[in-house]
Formats: structure tokens, C-alpha cells, sequence
């Protein structure tokens, strides 16, 4: 399913903890505290590795020490890094599960008419759902889409593509749904 070299987003860096360099990290893994599992996490471009060690919970975030971090001023730098793990050190799948990561890539079709929207460019959780971004064709537009079951009825990661309902689409560019834009052609 997933290719196991790719690398997967397990979290973020979203703050400081306190004045001895502790960061508070956003998880994308399941049971939080997983996130120091999996070993050594890195960018995405792979040039920088971090090993990071769990201190404690707070507010639903992880709380851990990197390691070369002594302070809050280098804490404070590290804001904002995205943290990455190879997808094979990741637990396998059953057949009908599947990784966020899995789904960039996969060619967005519109219910119906199987109208090619684009394919999904990134995956976004704002705390009250999980959102789908789709670029289009020329890379000239970008759509959002919830991903509820609603909106999106049909997923076949396998096969490489989704199939949506239009009218949930938002058109990034110009805040409309584009639905009818996809139902003409």
C-alpha cells in the first residue's frame, strides 16, 4: 500500500514547555505518546534528525526533551518543524486501512460523471475535522474538501483515486463551490 520509503508527518513542533529547552509537539499518531516509538524523527528533506524523549502530557499535546536542546531560546527555534518518520517503521496496515500519507497523490473524480478534479496535495486537521486539498490539473487552483464520508463516499487507495461530491468542494481561490463547474463537462 504505502510506499515504505516515503516519509510520513507524525507531528509538529508548536511550542515551548518551560525554560529547559522542553517542546510541546502536535501528534498525528493515534495514541500521542507514540510519536518517540518510532525512533530518530527527521525533516522532510531528511537533513536533520531529532531524538526526541517523552517527558509528560499537557492539554492533549506531547511535552518532550530533544536532545542538544538546553534552553527555551533554542526551543523557540525549533517552532513550526514538521517531524518525519520512514513509512517502514511504521506498523502494517490491514486491507482496507490506510495512512494520511498514503492519500497525496491519489487523483480526485467527481461523483457520476468520474470528472478528473485534480489530485489531493496535503491533508489538514483544524481540530474539527480533517480537510483535503486538491490541486488541479495545471497547479493553477486549489480546492478544499471536508473528508467525511459525506463528501468524500469513495476511497480506493489502492486503485489511486477518491471519488467526491462537488457540491462540498470549496474553491480556495474564489470561496465558492465549484460544483456545477465539474457537472458541465
Amino acid at each position: 500500500m504505502s510506499d515504505k520509503t516515503k516519509l510520513v508527518h507524525l507531528g509538529t513542533i508548536i511550542g515551548v514547555h518551560g525554560v529547559r529547552g522542553f517542546v510541546k509537539i502536535k501528534t498525528f499518531t493515534t495514541t500521542p505518546e507514540d510519536i518517540v516509538a518510532y525512533g530518530p524523527l527527521s525533516t522532510h528533506d531528511g537533513a536533520t534528525t531529532y531524538s526526541i524523549h517523552l517527558k509528560h502530557m499537557s492539554k492533549g499535546m506531547v511535552v518532550a526533551h530533544v536532545e542538544g536542546v538546553t534552553d527555551r531560546n533554542q526551543a523557540e527555534n525549533l517552532k513550526g518543524t514538521k517531524l518525519y518518520v520512514p513509512a517502514a517503521k511504521l506498523p502494517s496496515l490491514e486491507e482496507d486501512e490506510f495512512y494520511y500519507a498514503d492519500l497525496e497523490g491519489l487523483e480526485a473524480r467527481t461523483i457520476g460523471s468520474g470528472n478528473i478534479i485534480g489530485t489531493i496535495s496535503e491533508i489538514h486537521d483544524f481540530g474539527a475535522g480533517d480537510f483535503l486539498v486538491i490541486l488541479d490539473a495545471d497547479g493553477t487552483k486549489e480546492y478544499t474538501i471536508p473528508f467525511t464520508k459525506e463528501a468524500v463516499p469513495t476511497l480506493n487507495v489502492s486503485e489511486g483515486h477518491i471519488i467526491l461530491d462537488p457540491s462540498f468542494l470549496i474553491d480556495d481561490s474564489k470561496d465558492t463551490k465549484p460544483d456545477e463547474e465539474f457537472e458541465k463537462s
